[in-house]
């Protein structure tokens, strides 16, 4: 026996190695320079682990991460990832960098998930090995998880088999009248409950609603047979139920304090955002372009279909074959009639999953995930309605389980293992979900010099030099890169900023990059209206330069750089007739880029005075300065007047940055125009 224990738990870890070498394959082969996700997603996740590091090393409050300066408790606008932090600090203290410590998080997160399958399976409902491999195989490599892995939160998945677990046998406890048993059960159910809502919201929300239509029905069909009824009526002691609910309503405190109070802040996803992105029929049963098996086939069949959204968040179709075998094993567990208490949750389980699937789908007008979202508790919170098919796979994978097992012994051997093989092949999926370069990113971490010591905050400007064009109005380009790198930062230095992004954003949040010409006069109106002048820096992403502002100075590059812009009129630029253009020439003498296409969009203001002297326009005109190279960059702007302009009018033309500063406030001296 003992020798079967160490072959079968040899077994495990030869499936479990090779599933996840699959997995993390880019990484692999890369000499782990390669990680999974993108500049984006995973600097986010590595933000909020470098959080919890600092957290336990004593740096930081535990609910406030150091972006969304001045507000406090701002963990909440994110997902809370406290598991992953545990495991992220372990990796940091035992000497692996901030980056590669997140991708061995992932990892170990997915190995949790494989042996809680194998546990749930094997130990608890005590199903034979091959059937418990392929199953924990199957939910591992996941088809579709796979093109979803670059969002880390919903690998939470694997907590799904063990809190599983834990309910089973304190279930089991309890019709056996087993008290210490049972409230031992309901007490570590309690805890990964509440630790699992604090990782990551929307798989366990995901889980309690499954779980919960996974009740009633499971209760709905043993009420209908005596012999199960029976199990229904068994008396339970109070105390097995009363025991671990007070550990919860403890376990779940630090939760409720952190996002209670911005789930009333913000209001929740809007129905229009979770109707968007609901799944249709089409994205459940499409494999992906990138599966081992079925990606040309995928491309054939969906890559014409117009009306369908086969890229980013819907990307989650099962595995064909997967889903088939499900389908007829239920067909076949509902006309077997099966009445004892396993052939029932086999049963609740398959009849759950198809009820999920036919709720979250939106096909035309057809969407009843509405009243879910409308009545459910907490349903407002999750954005991404496809995300709750990726959560379904683990039902999908412990029905595969209970099929194998069923089926097992009435199949040839070598035909078996064929359909085992199919199984598990058709789950590999190559996405490309590992485009993170670790070396980049340490790199890029090692350039920046340690912020001034009298800075108490700081705001970011540009984005890091030569990584993105500077204005193309990409969306995605505009709000992340200088908020993530910002978010970033604060955490290293232990700083607060007031940049950063999020699934929900504070109130007054208006830092995307563009338009340009006026993000300084967002960022300069947000620290004012926040009160938080005080020890402001910027940090100059694009030179790597921090700049410590005094309480007189005004934000910006406009101090910096006002006496190092020379601006005249060019000869003869204006003539008598009837030629109403002034050309004015500059000549950039400073250490940035500056004008159209930087990120110091100085612009040309005009400022109109009547012949008494009187300021008729503060802001005639603002005209926008050609790319300005520094270090003598030069160029000219031409200002161009209505033909009926009155001459008796005169103009004052002197640079500006928007929002911040004139530059003949600072001491620059303007050009006096009159006719």
């Amino acid at each position: 026996m003992k020798n079967n224990n160490k072959y079968n738990a040899i077994l495990i870890f030869i499936c479990c190695f090779f599933t996840i070498s699959i997995l993390f394959h880019s990484l692999i082969l890369s000499g782990f320079n390669i990680l999974l996700g993108d500049r984006f997603d995973a600097l986010i996740q590595t933000n909020l682990l470098l959080h919890w590091y600092n957290v336990f090393t004593g740096d930081s409050k535990w609910d406030v991460v150091n972006y969304f300066y001045p507000f406090e408790n701002t963990l909440g606008y994110n997902d809370g990832y406290f598991i992953f932090g545990v495991f992220y600090s372990l990796f940091r203290m035992l000497g692996f960098d901030i980056f590669i410590s997140t991708d061995l998080v992932n990892i170990t997160i997915k190995a949790v998930g494989f042996y809680s399958f194998i546990y749930l399976s094997y130990k608890t409902l005590k199903l034979d090995l091959l059937p418990s491999l392929v199953g924990a195989i199957v939910f591992t490599l996941a088809n579709s998880m796979s093109e979803q892995m670059t969002h880390a939160q919903l690998l939470t998945i694997a907590f799904s088999p063990l809190l599983t677990s834990f309910i089973i046998n304190f279930l089991k406890s309890m019709s056996l009248n087993n008290r210490a048993s049972a409230v031992k059960y309901g007490v570590l159910a309690s805890f990964l409950l509440a630790l699992w809502l604090f990782t990551s919201y929307y798989m366990a929300w995901y889980y309690i609603f499954f779980f919960s239509l996974s009740f009633v029905v499971f209760v709905s069909f043993c009420s209908l047979k005596k012999n199960t009824r029976n199990f229904l009526l068994i008396k339970k002691p109070l105390t097995s139920f009363l025991i671990p609910a007070v550990f919860f309503a403890v376990f779940i405190i630090p939760f409720l304090m952190v996002y209670l109070p911005k789930a009333k802040e913000t209001g929740g996803q809007p129905l229009s955002a979770v109707e968007f992105y609901a799944p249709s029929i089409y994205n459940i049963i499409d494999p992906g372009a990138h599966n081992l098996i079925y990606g040309d086939l995928s491309k054939l069949l969906f890559g014409n279909i117009e009306s369908v959204l086969r890229g980013g968040e819907f990307n989650i179709g099962f595995a064909p074959f997967a889903l088939l075998v499900v389908f007829c094993f239920y067909i076949y567990a509902m006309l077997k009639k099966r009445n004892e208490l396993e052939g029932i949750f086999i049963i609740s389980l398959c009849s759950v999953l198809f009820i999920s699937l036919v709720l979250v789908i939106k096909q035309g007008d057809f969407f009843l995930w509405k009243f879910v979202w409308q009545y459910f508790p907490g349903a407002k919170g999750m954005r991404v309605t496809a995300r709750y098919v990726l959560f379904l796979l683990f039902p999908l994978s412990l029905i595969i389980s209970y099929f194998i097992q069923t089926i097992k012994n009435s199949l040839k051997s070598y035909v078996l293992i064929c359909l085992c093989a199919v199984l598990i092949l058709e789950q590999i999926n190559l996405a490309p979900n590992a485009r993170f370069n670790r070396k980049n990113q340490n790199d890029f971490v090692k350039s920046i010099p340690a912020p001034p010591a009298e800075c108490k905050a700081f705001y970011v400007v540009g984005q890091r030099s030569g990584e993105f064009p500077v204005d193309d109005n990409n969306i995605y380009l505009s709000l992340y890169p200088h908020n993530v790198d910002a978010m970033l930062i604060s955490e290293v230095f232990k700083l607060r900023t007031v940049n950063g992004f999020s699934s929900f954003n504070p109130p007054g949040w208006d830092f995307e990059k563009d338009p340009l010409k006026t993000y300084m006069l967002r960022v300069n109106k947000y620290i004012d209206e926040q009160h938080i002048r005080e020890g402001m820096c910027e940090f100059d992403l694009e030179h790597l330069k921090w700049t410590y502002f005094s309480m007189n100075s005004p934000f910006g590059v406009a101090s910096r750089v006002f006496d190092k812009l020379d601006f005249s009129l060019e000869p003869a630029s204006y003539t008598s007739q009837g030629n109403n253009q002034i050309e004015v020439k500059l000549t950039n003498r400073s250490e940035f880029n500056l004008g159209n296409q930087t990120y110091r969009p100085i612009r040309l203001g005009v400022r109109l005075f009547s012949s008494d002297n009187s300021l008729i326009n503060q802001d005639y005109m603002h005209i926008d300065i050609p790319m300005l190279r520094a270090h003598g960059g030069t160029g000219s702007v031409s200002i161009k007047l209505p033909e009926d302009f009155d001459k008796s009018y005169y103009l004052v033309i002197v640079p500006l940055e928007e929002g911040i500063a004139w530059f003949d406030w600072l001491g620059a001296k303007p050009i006096v125009f009159k006719f």
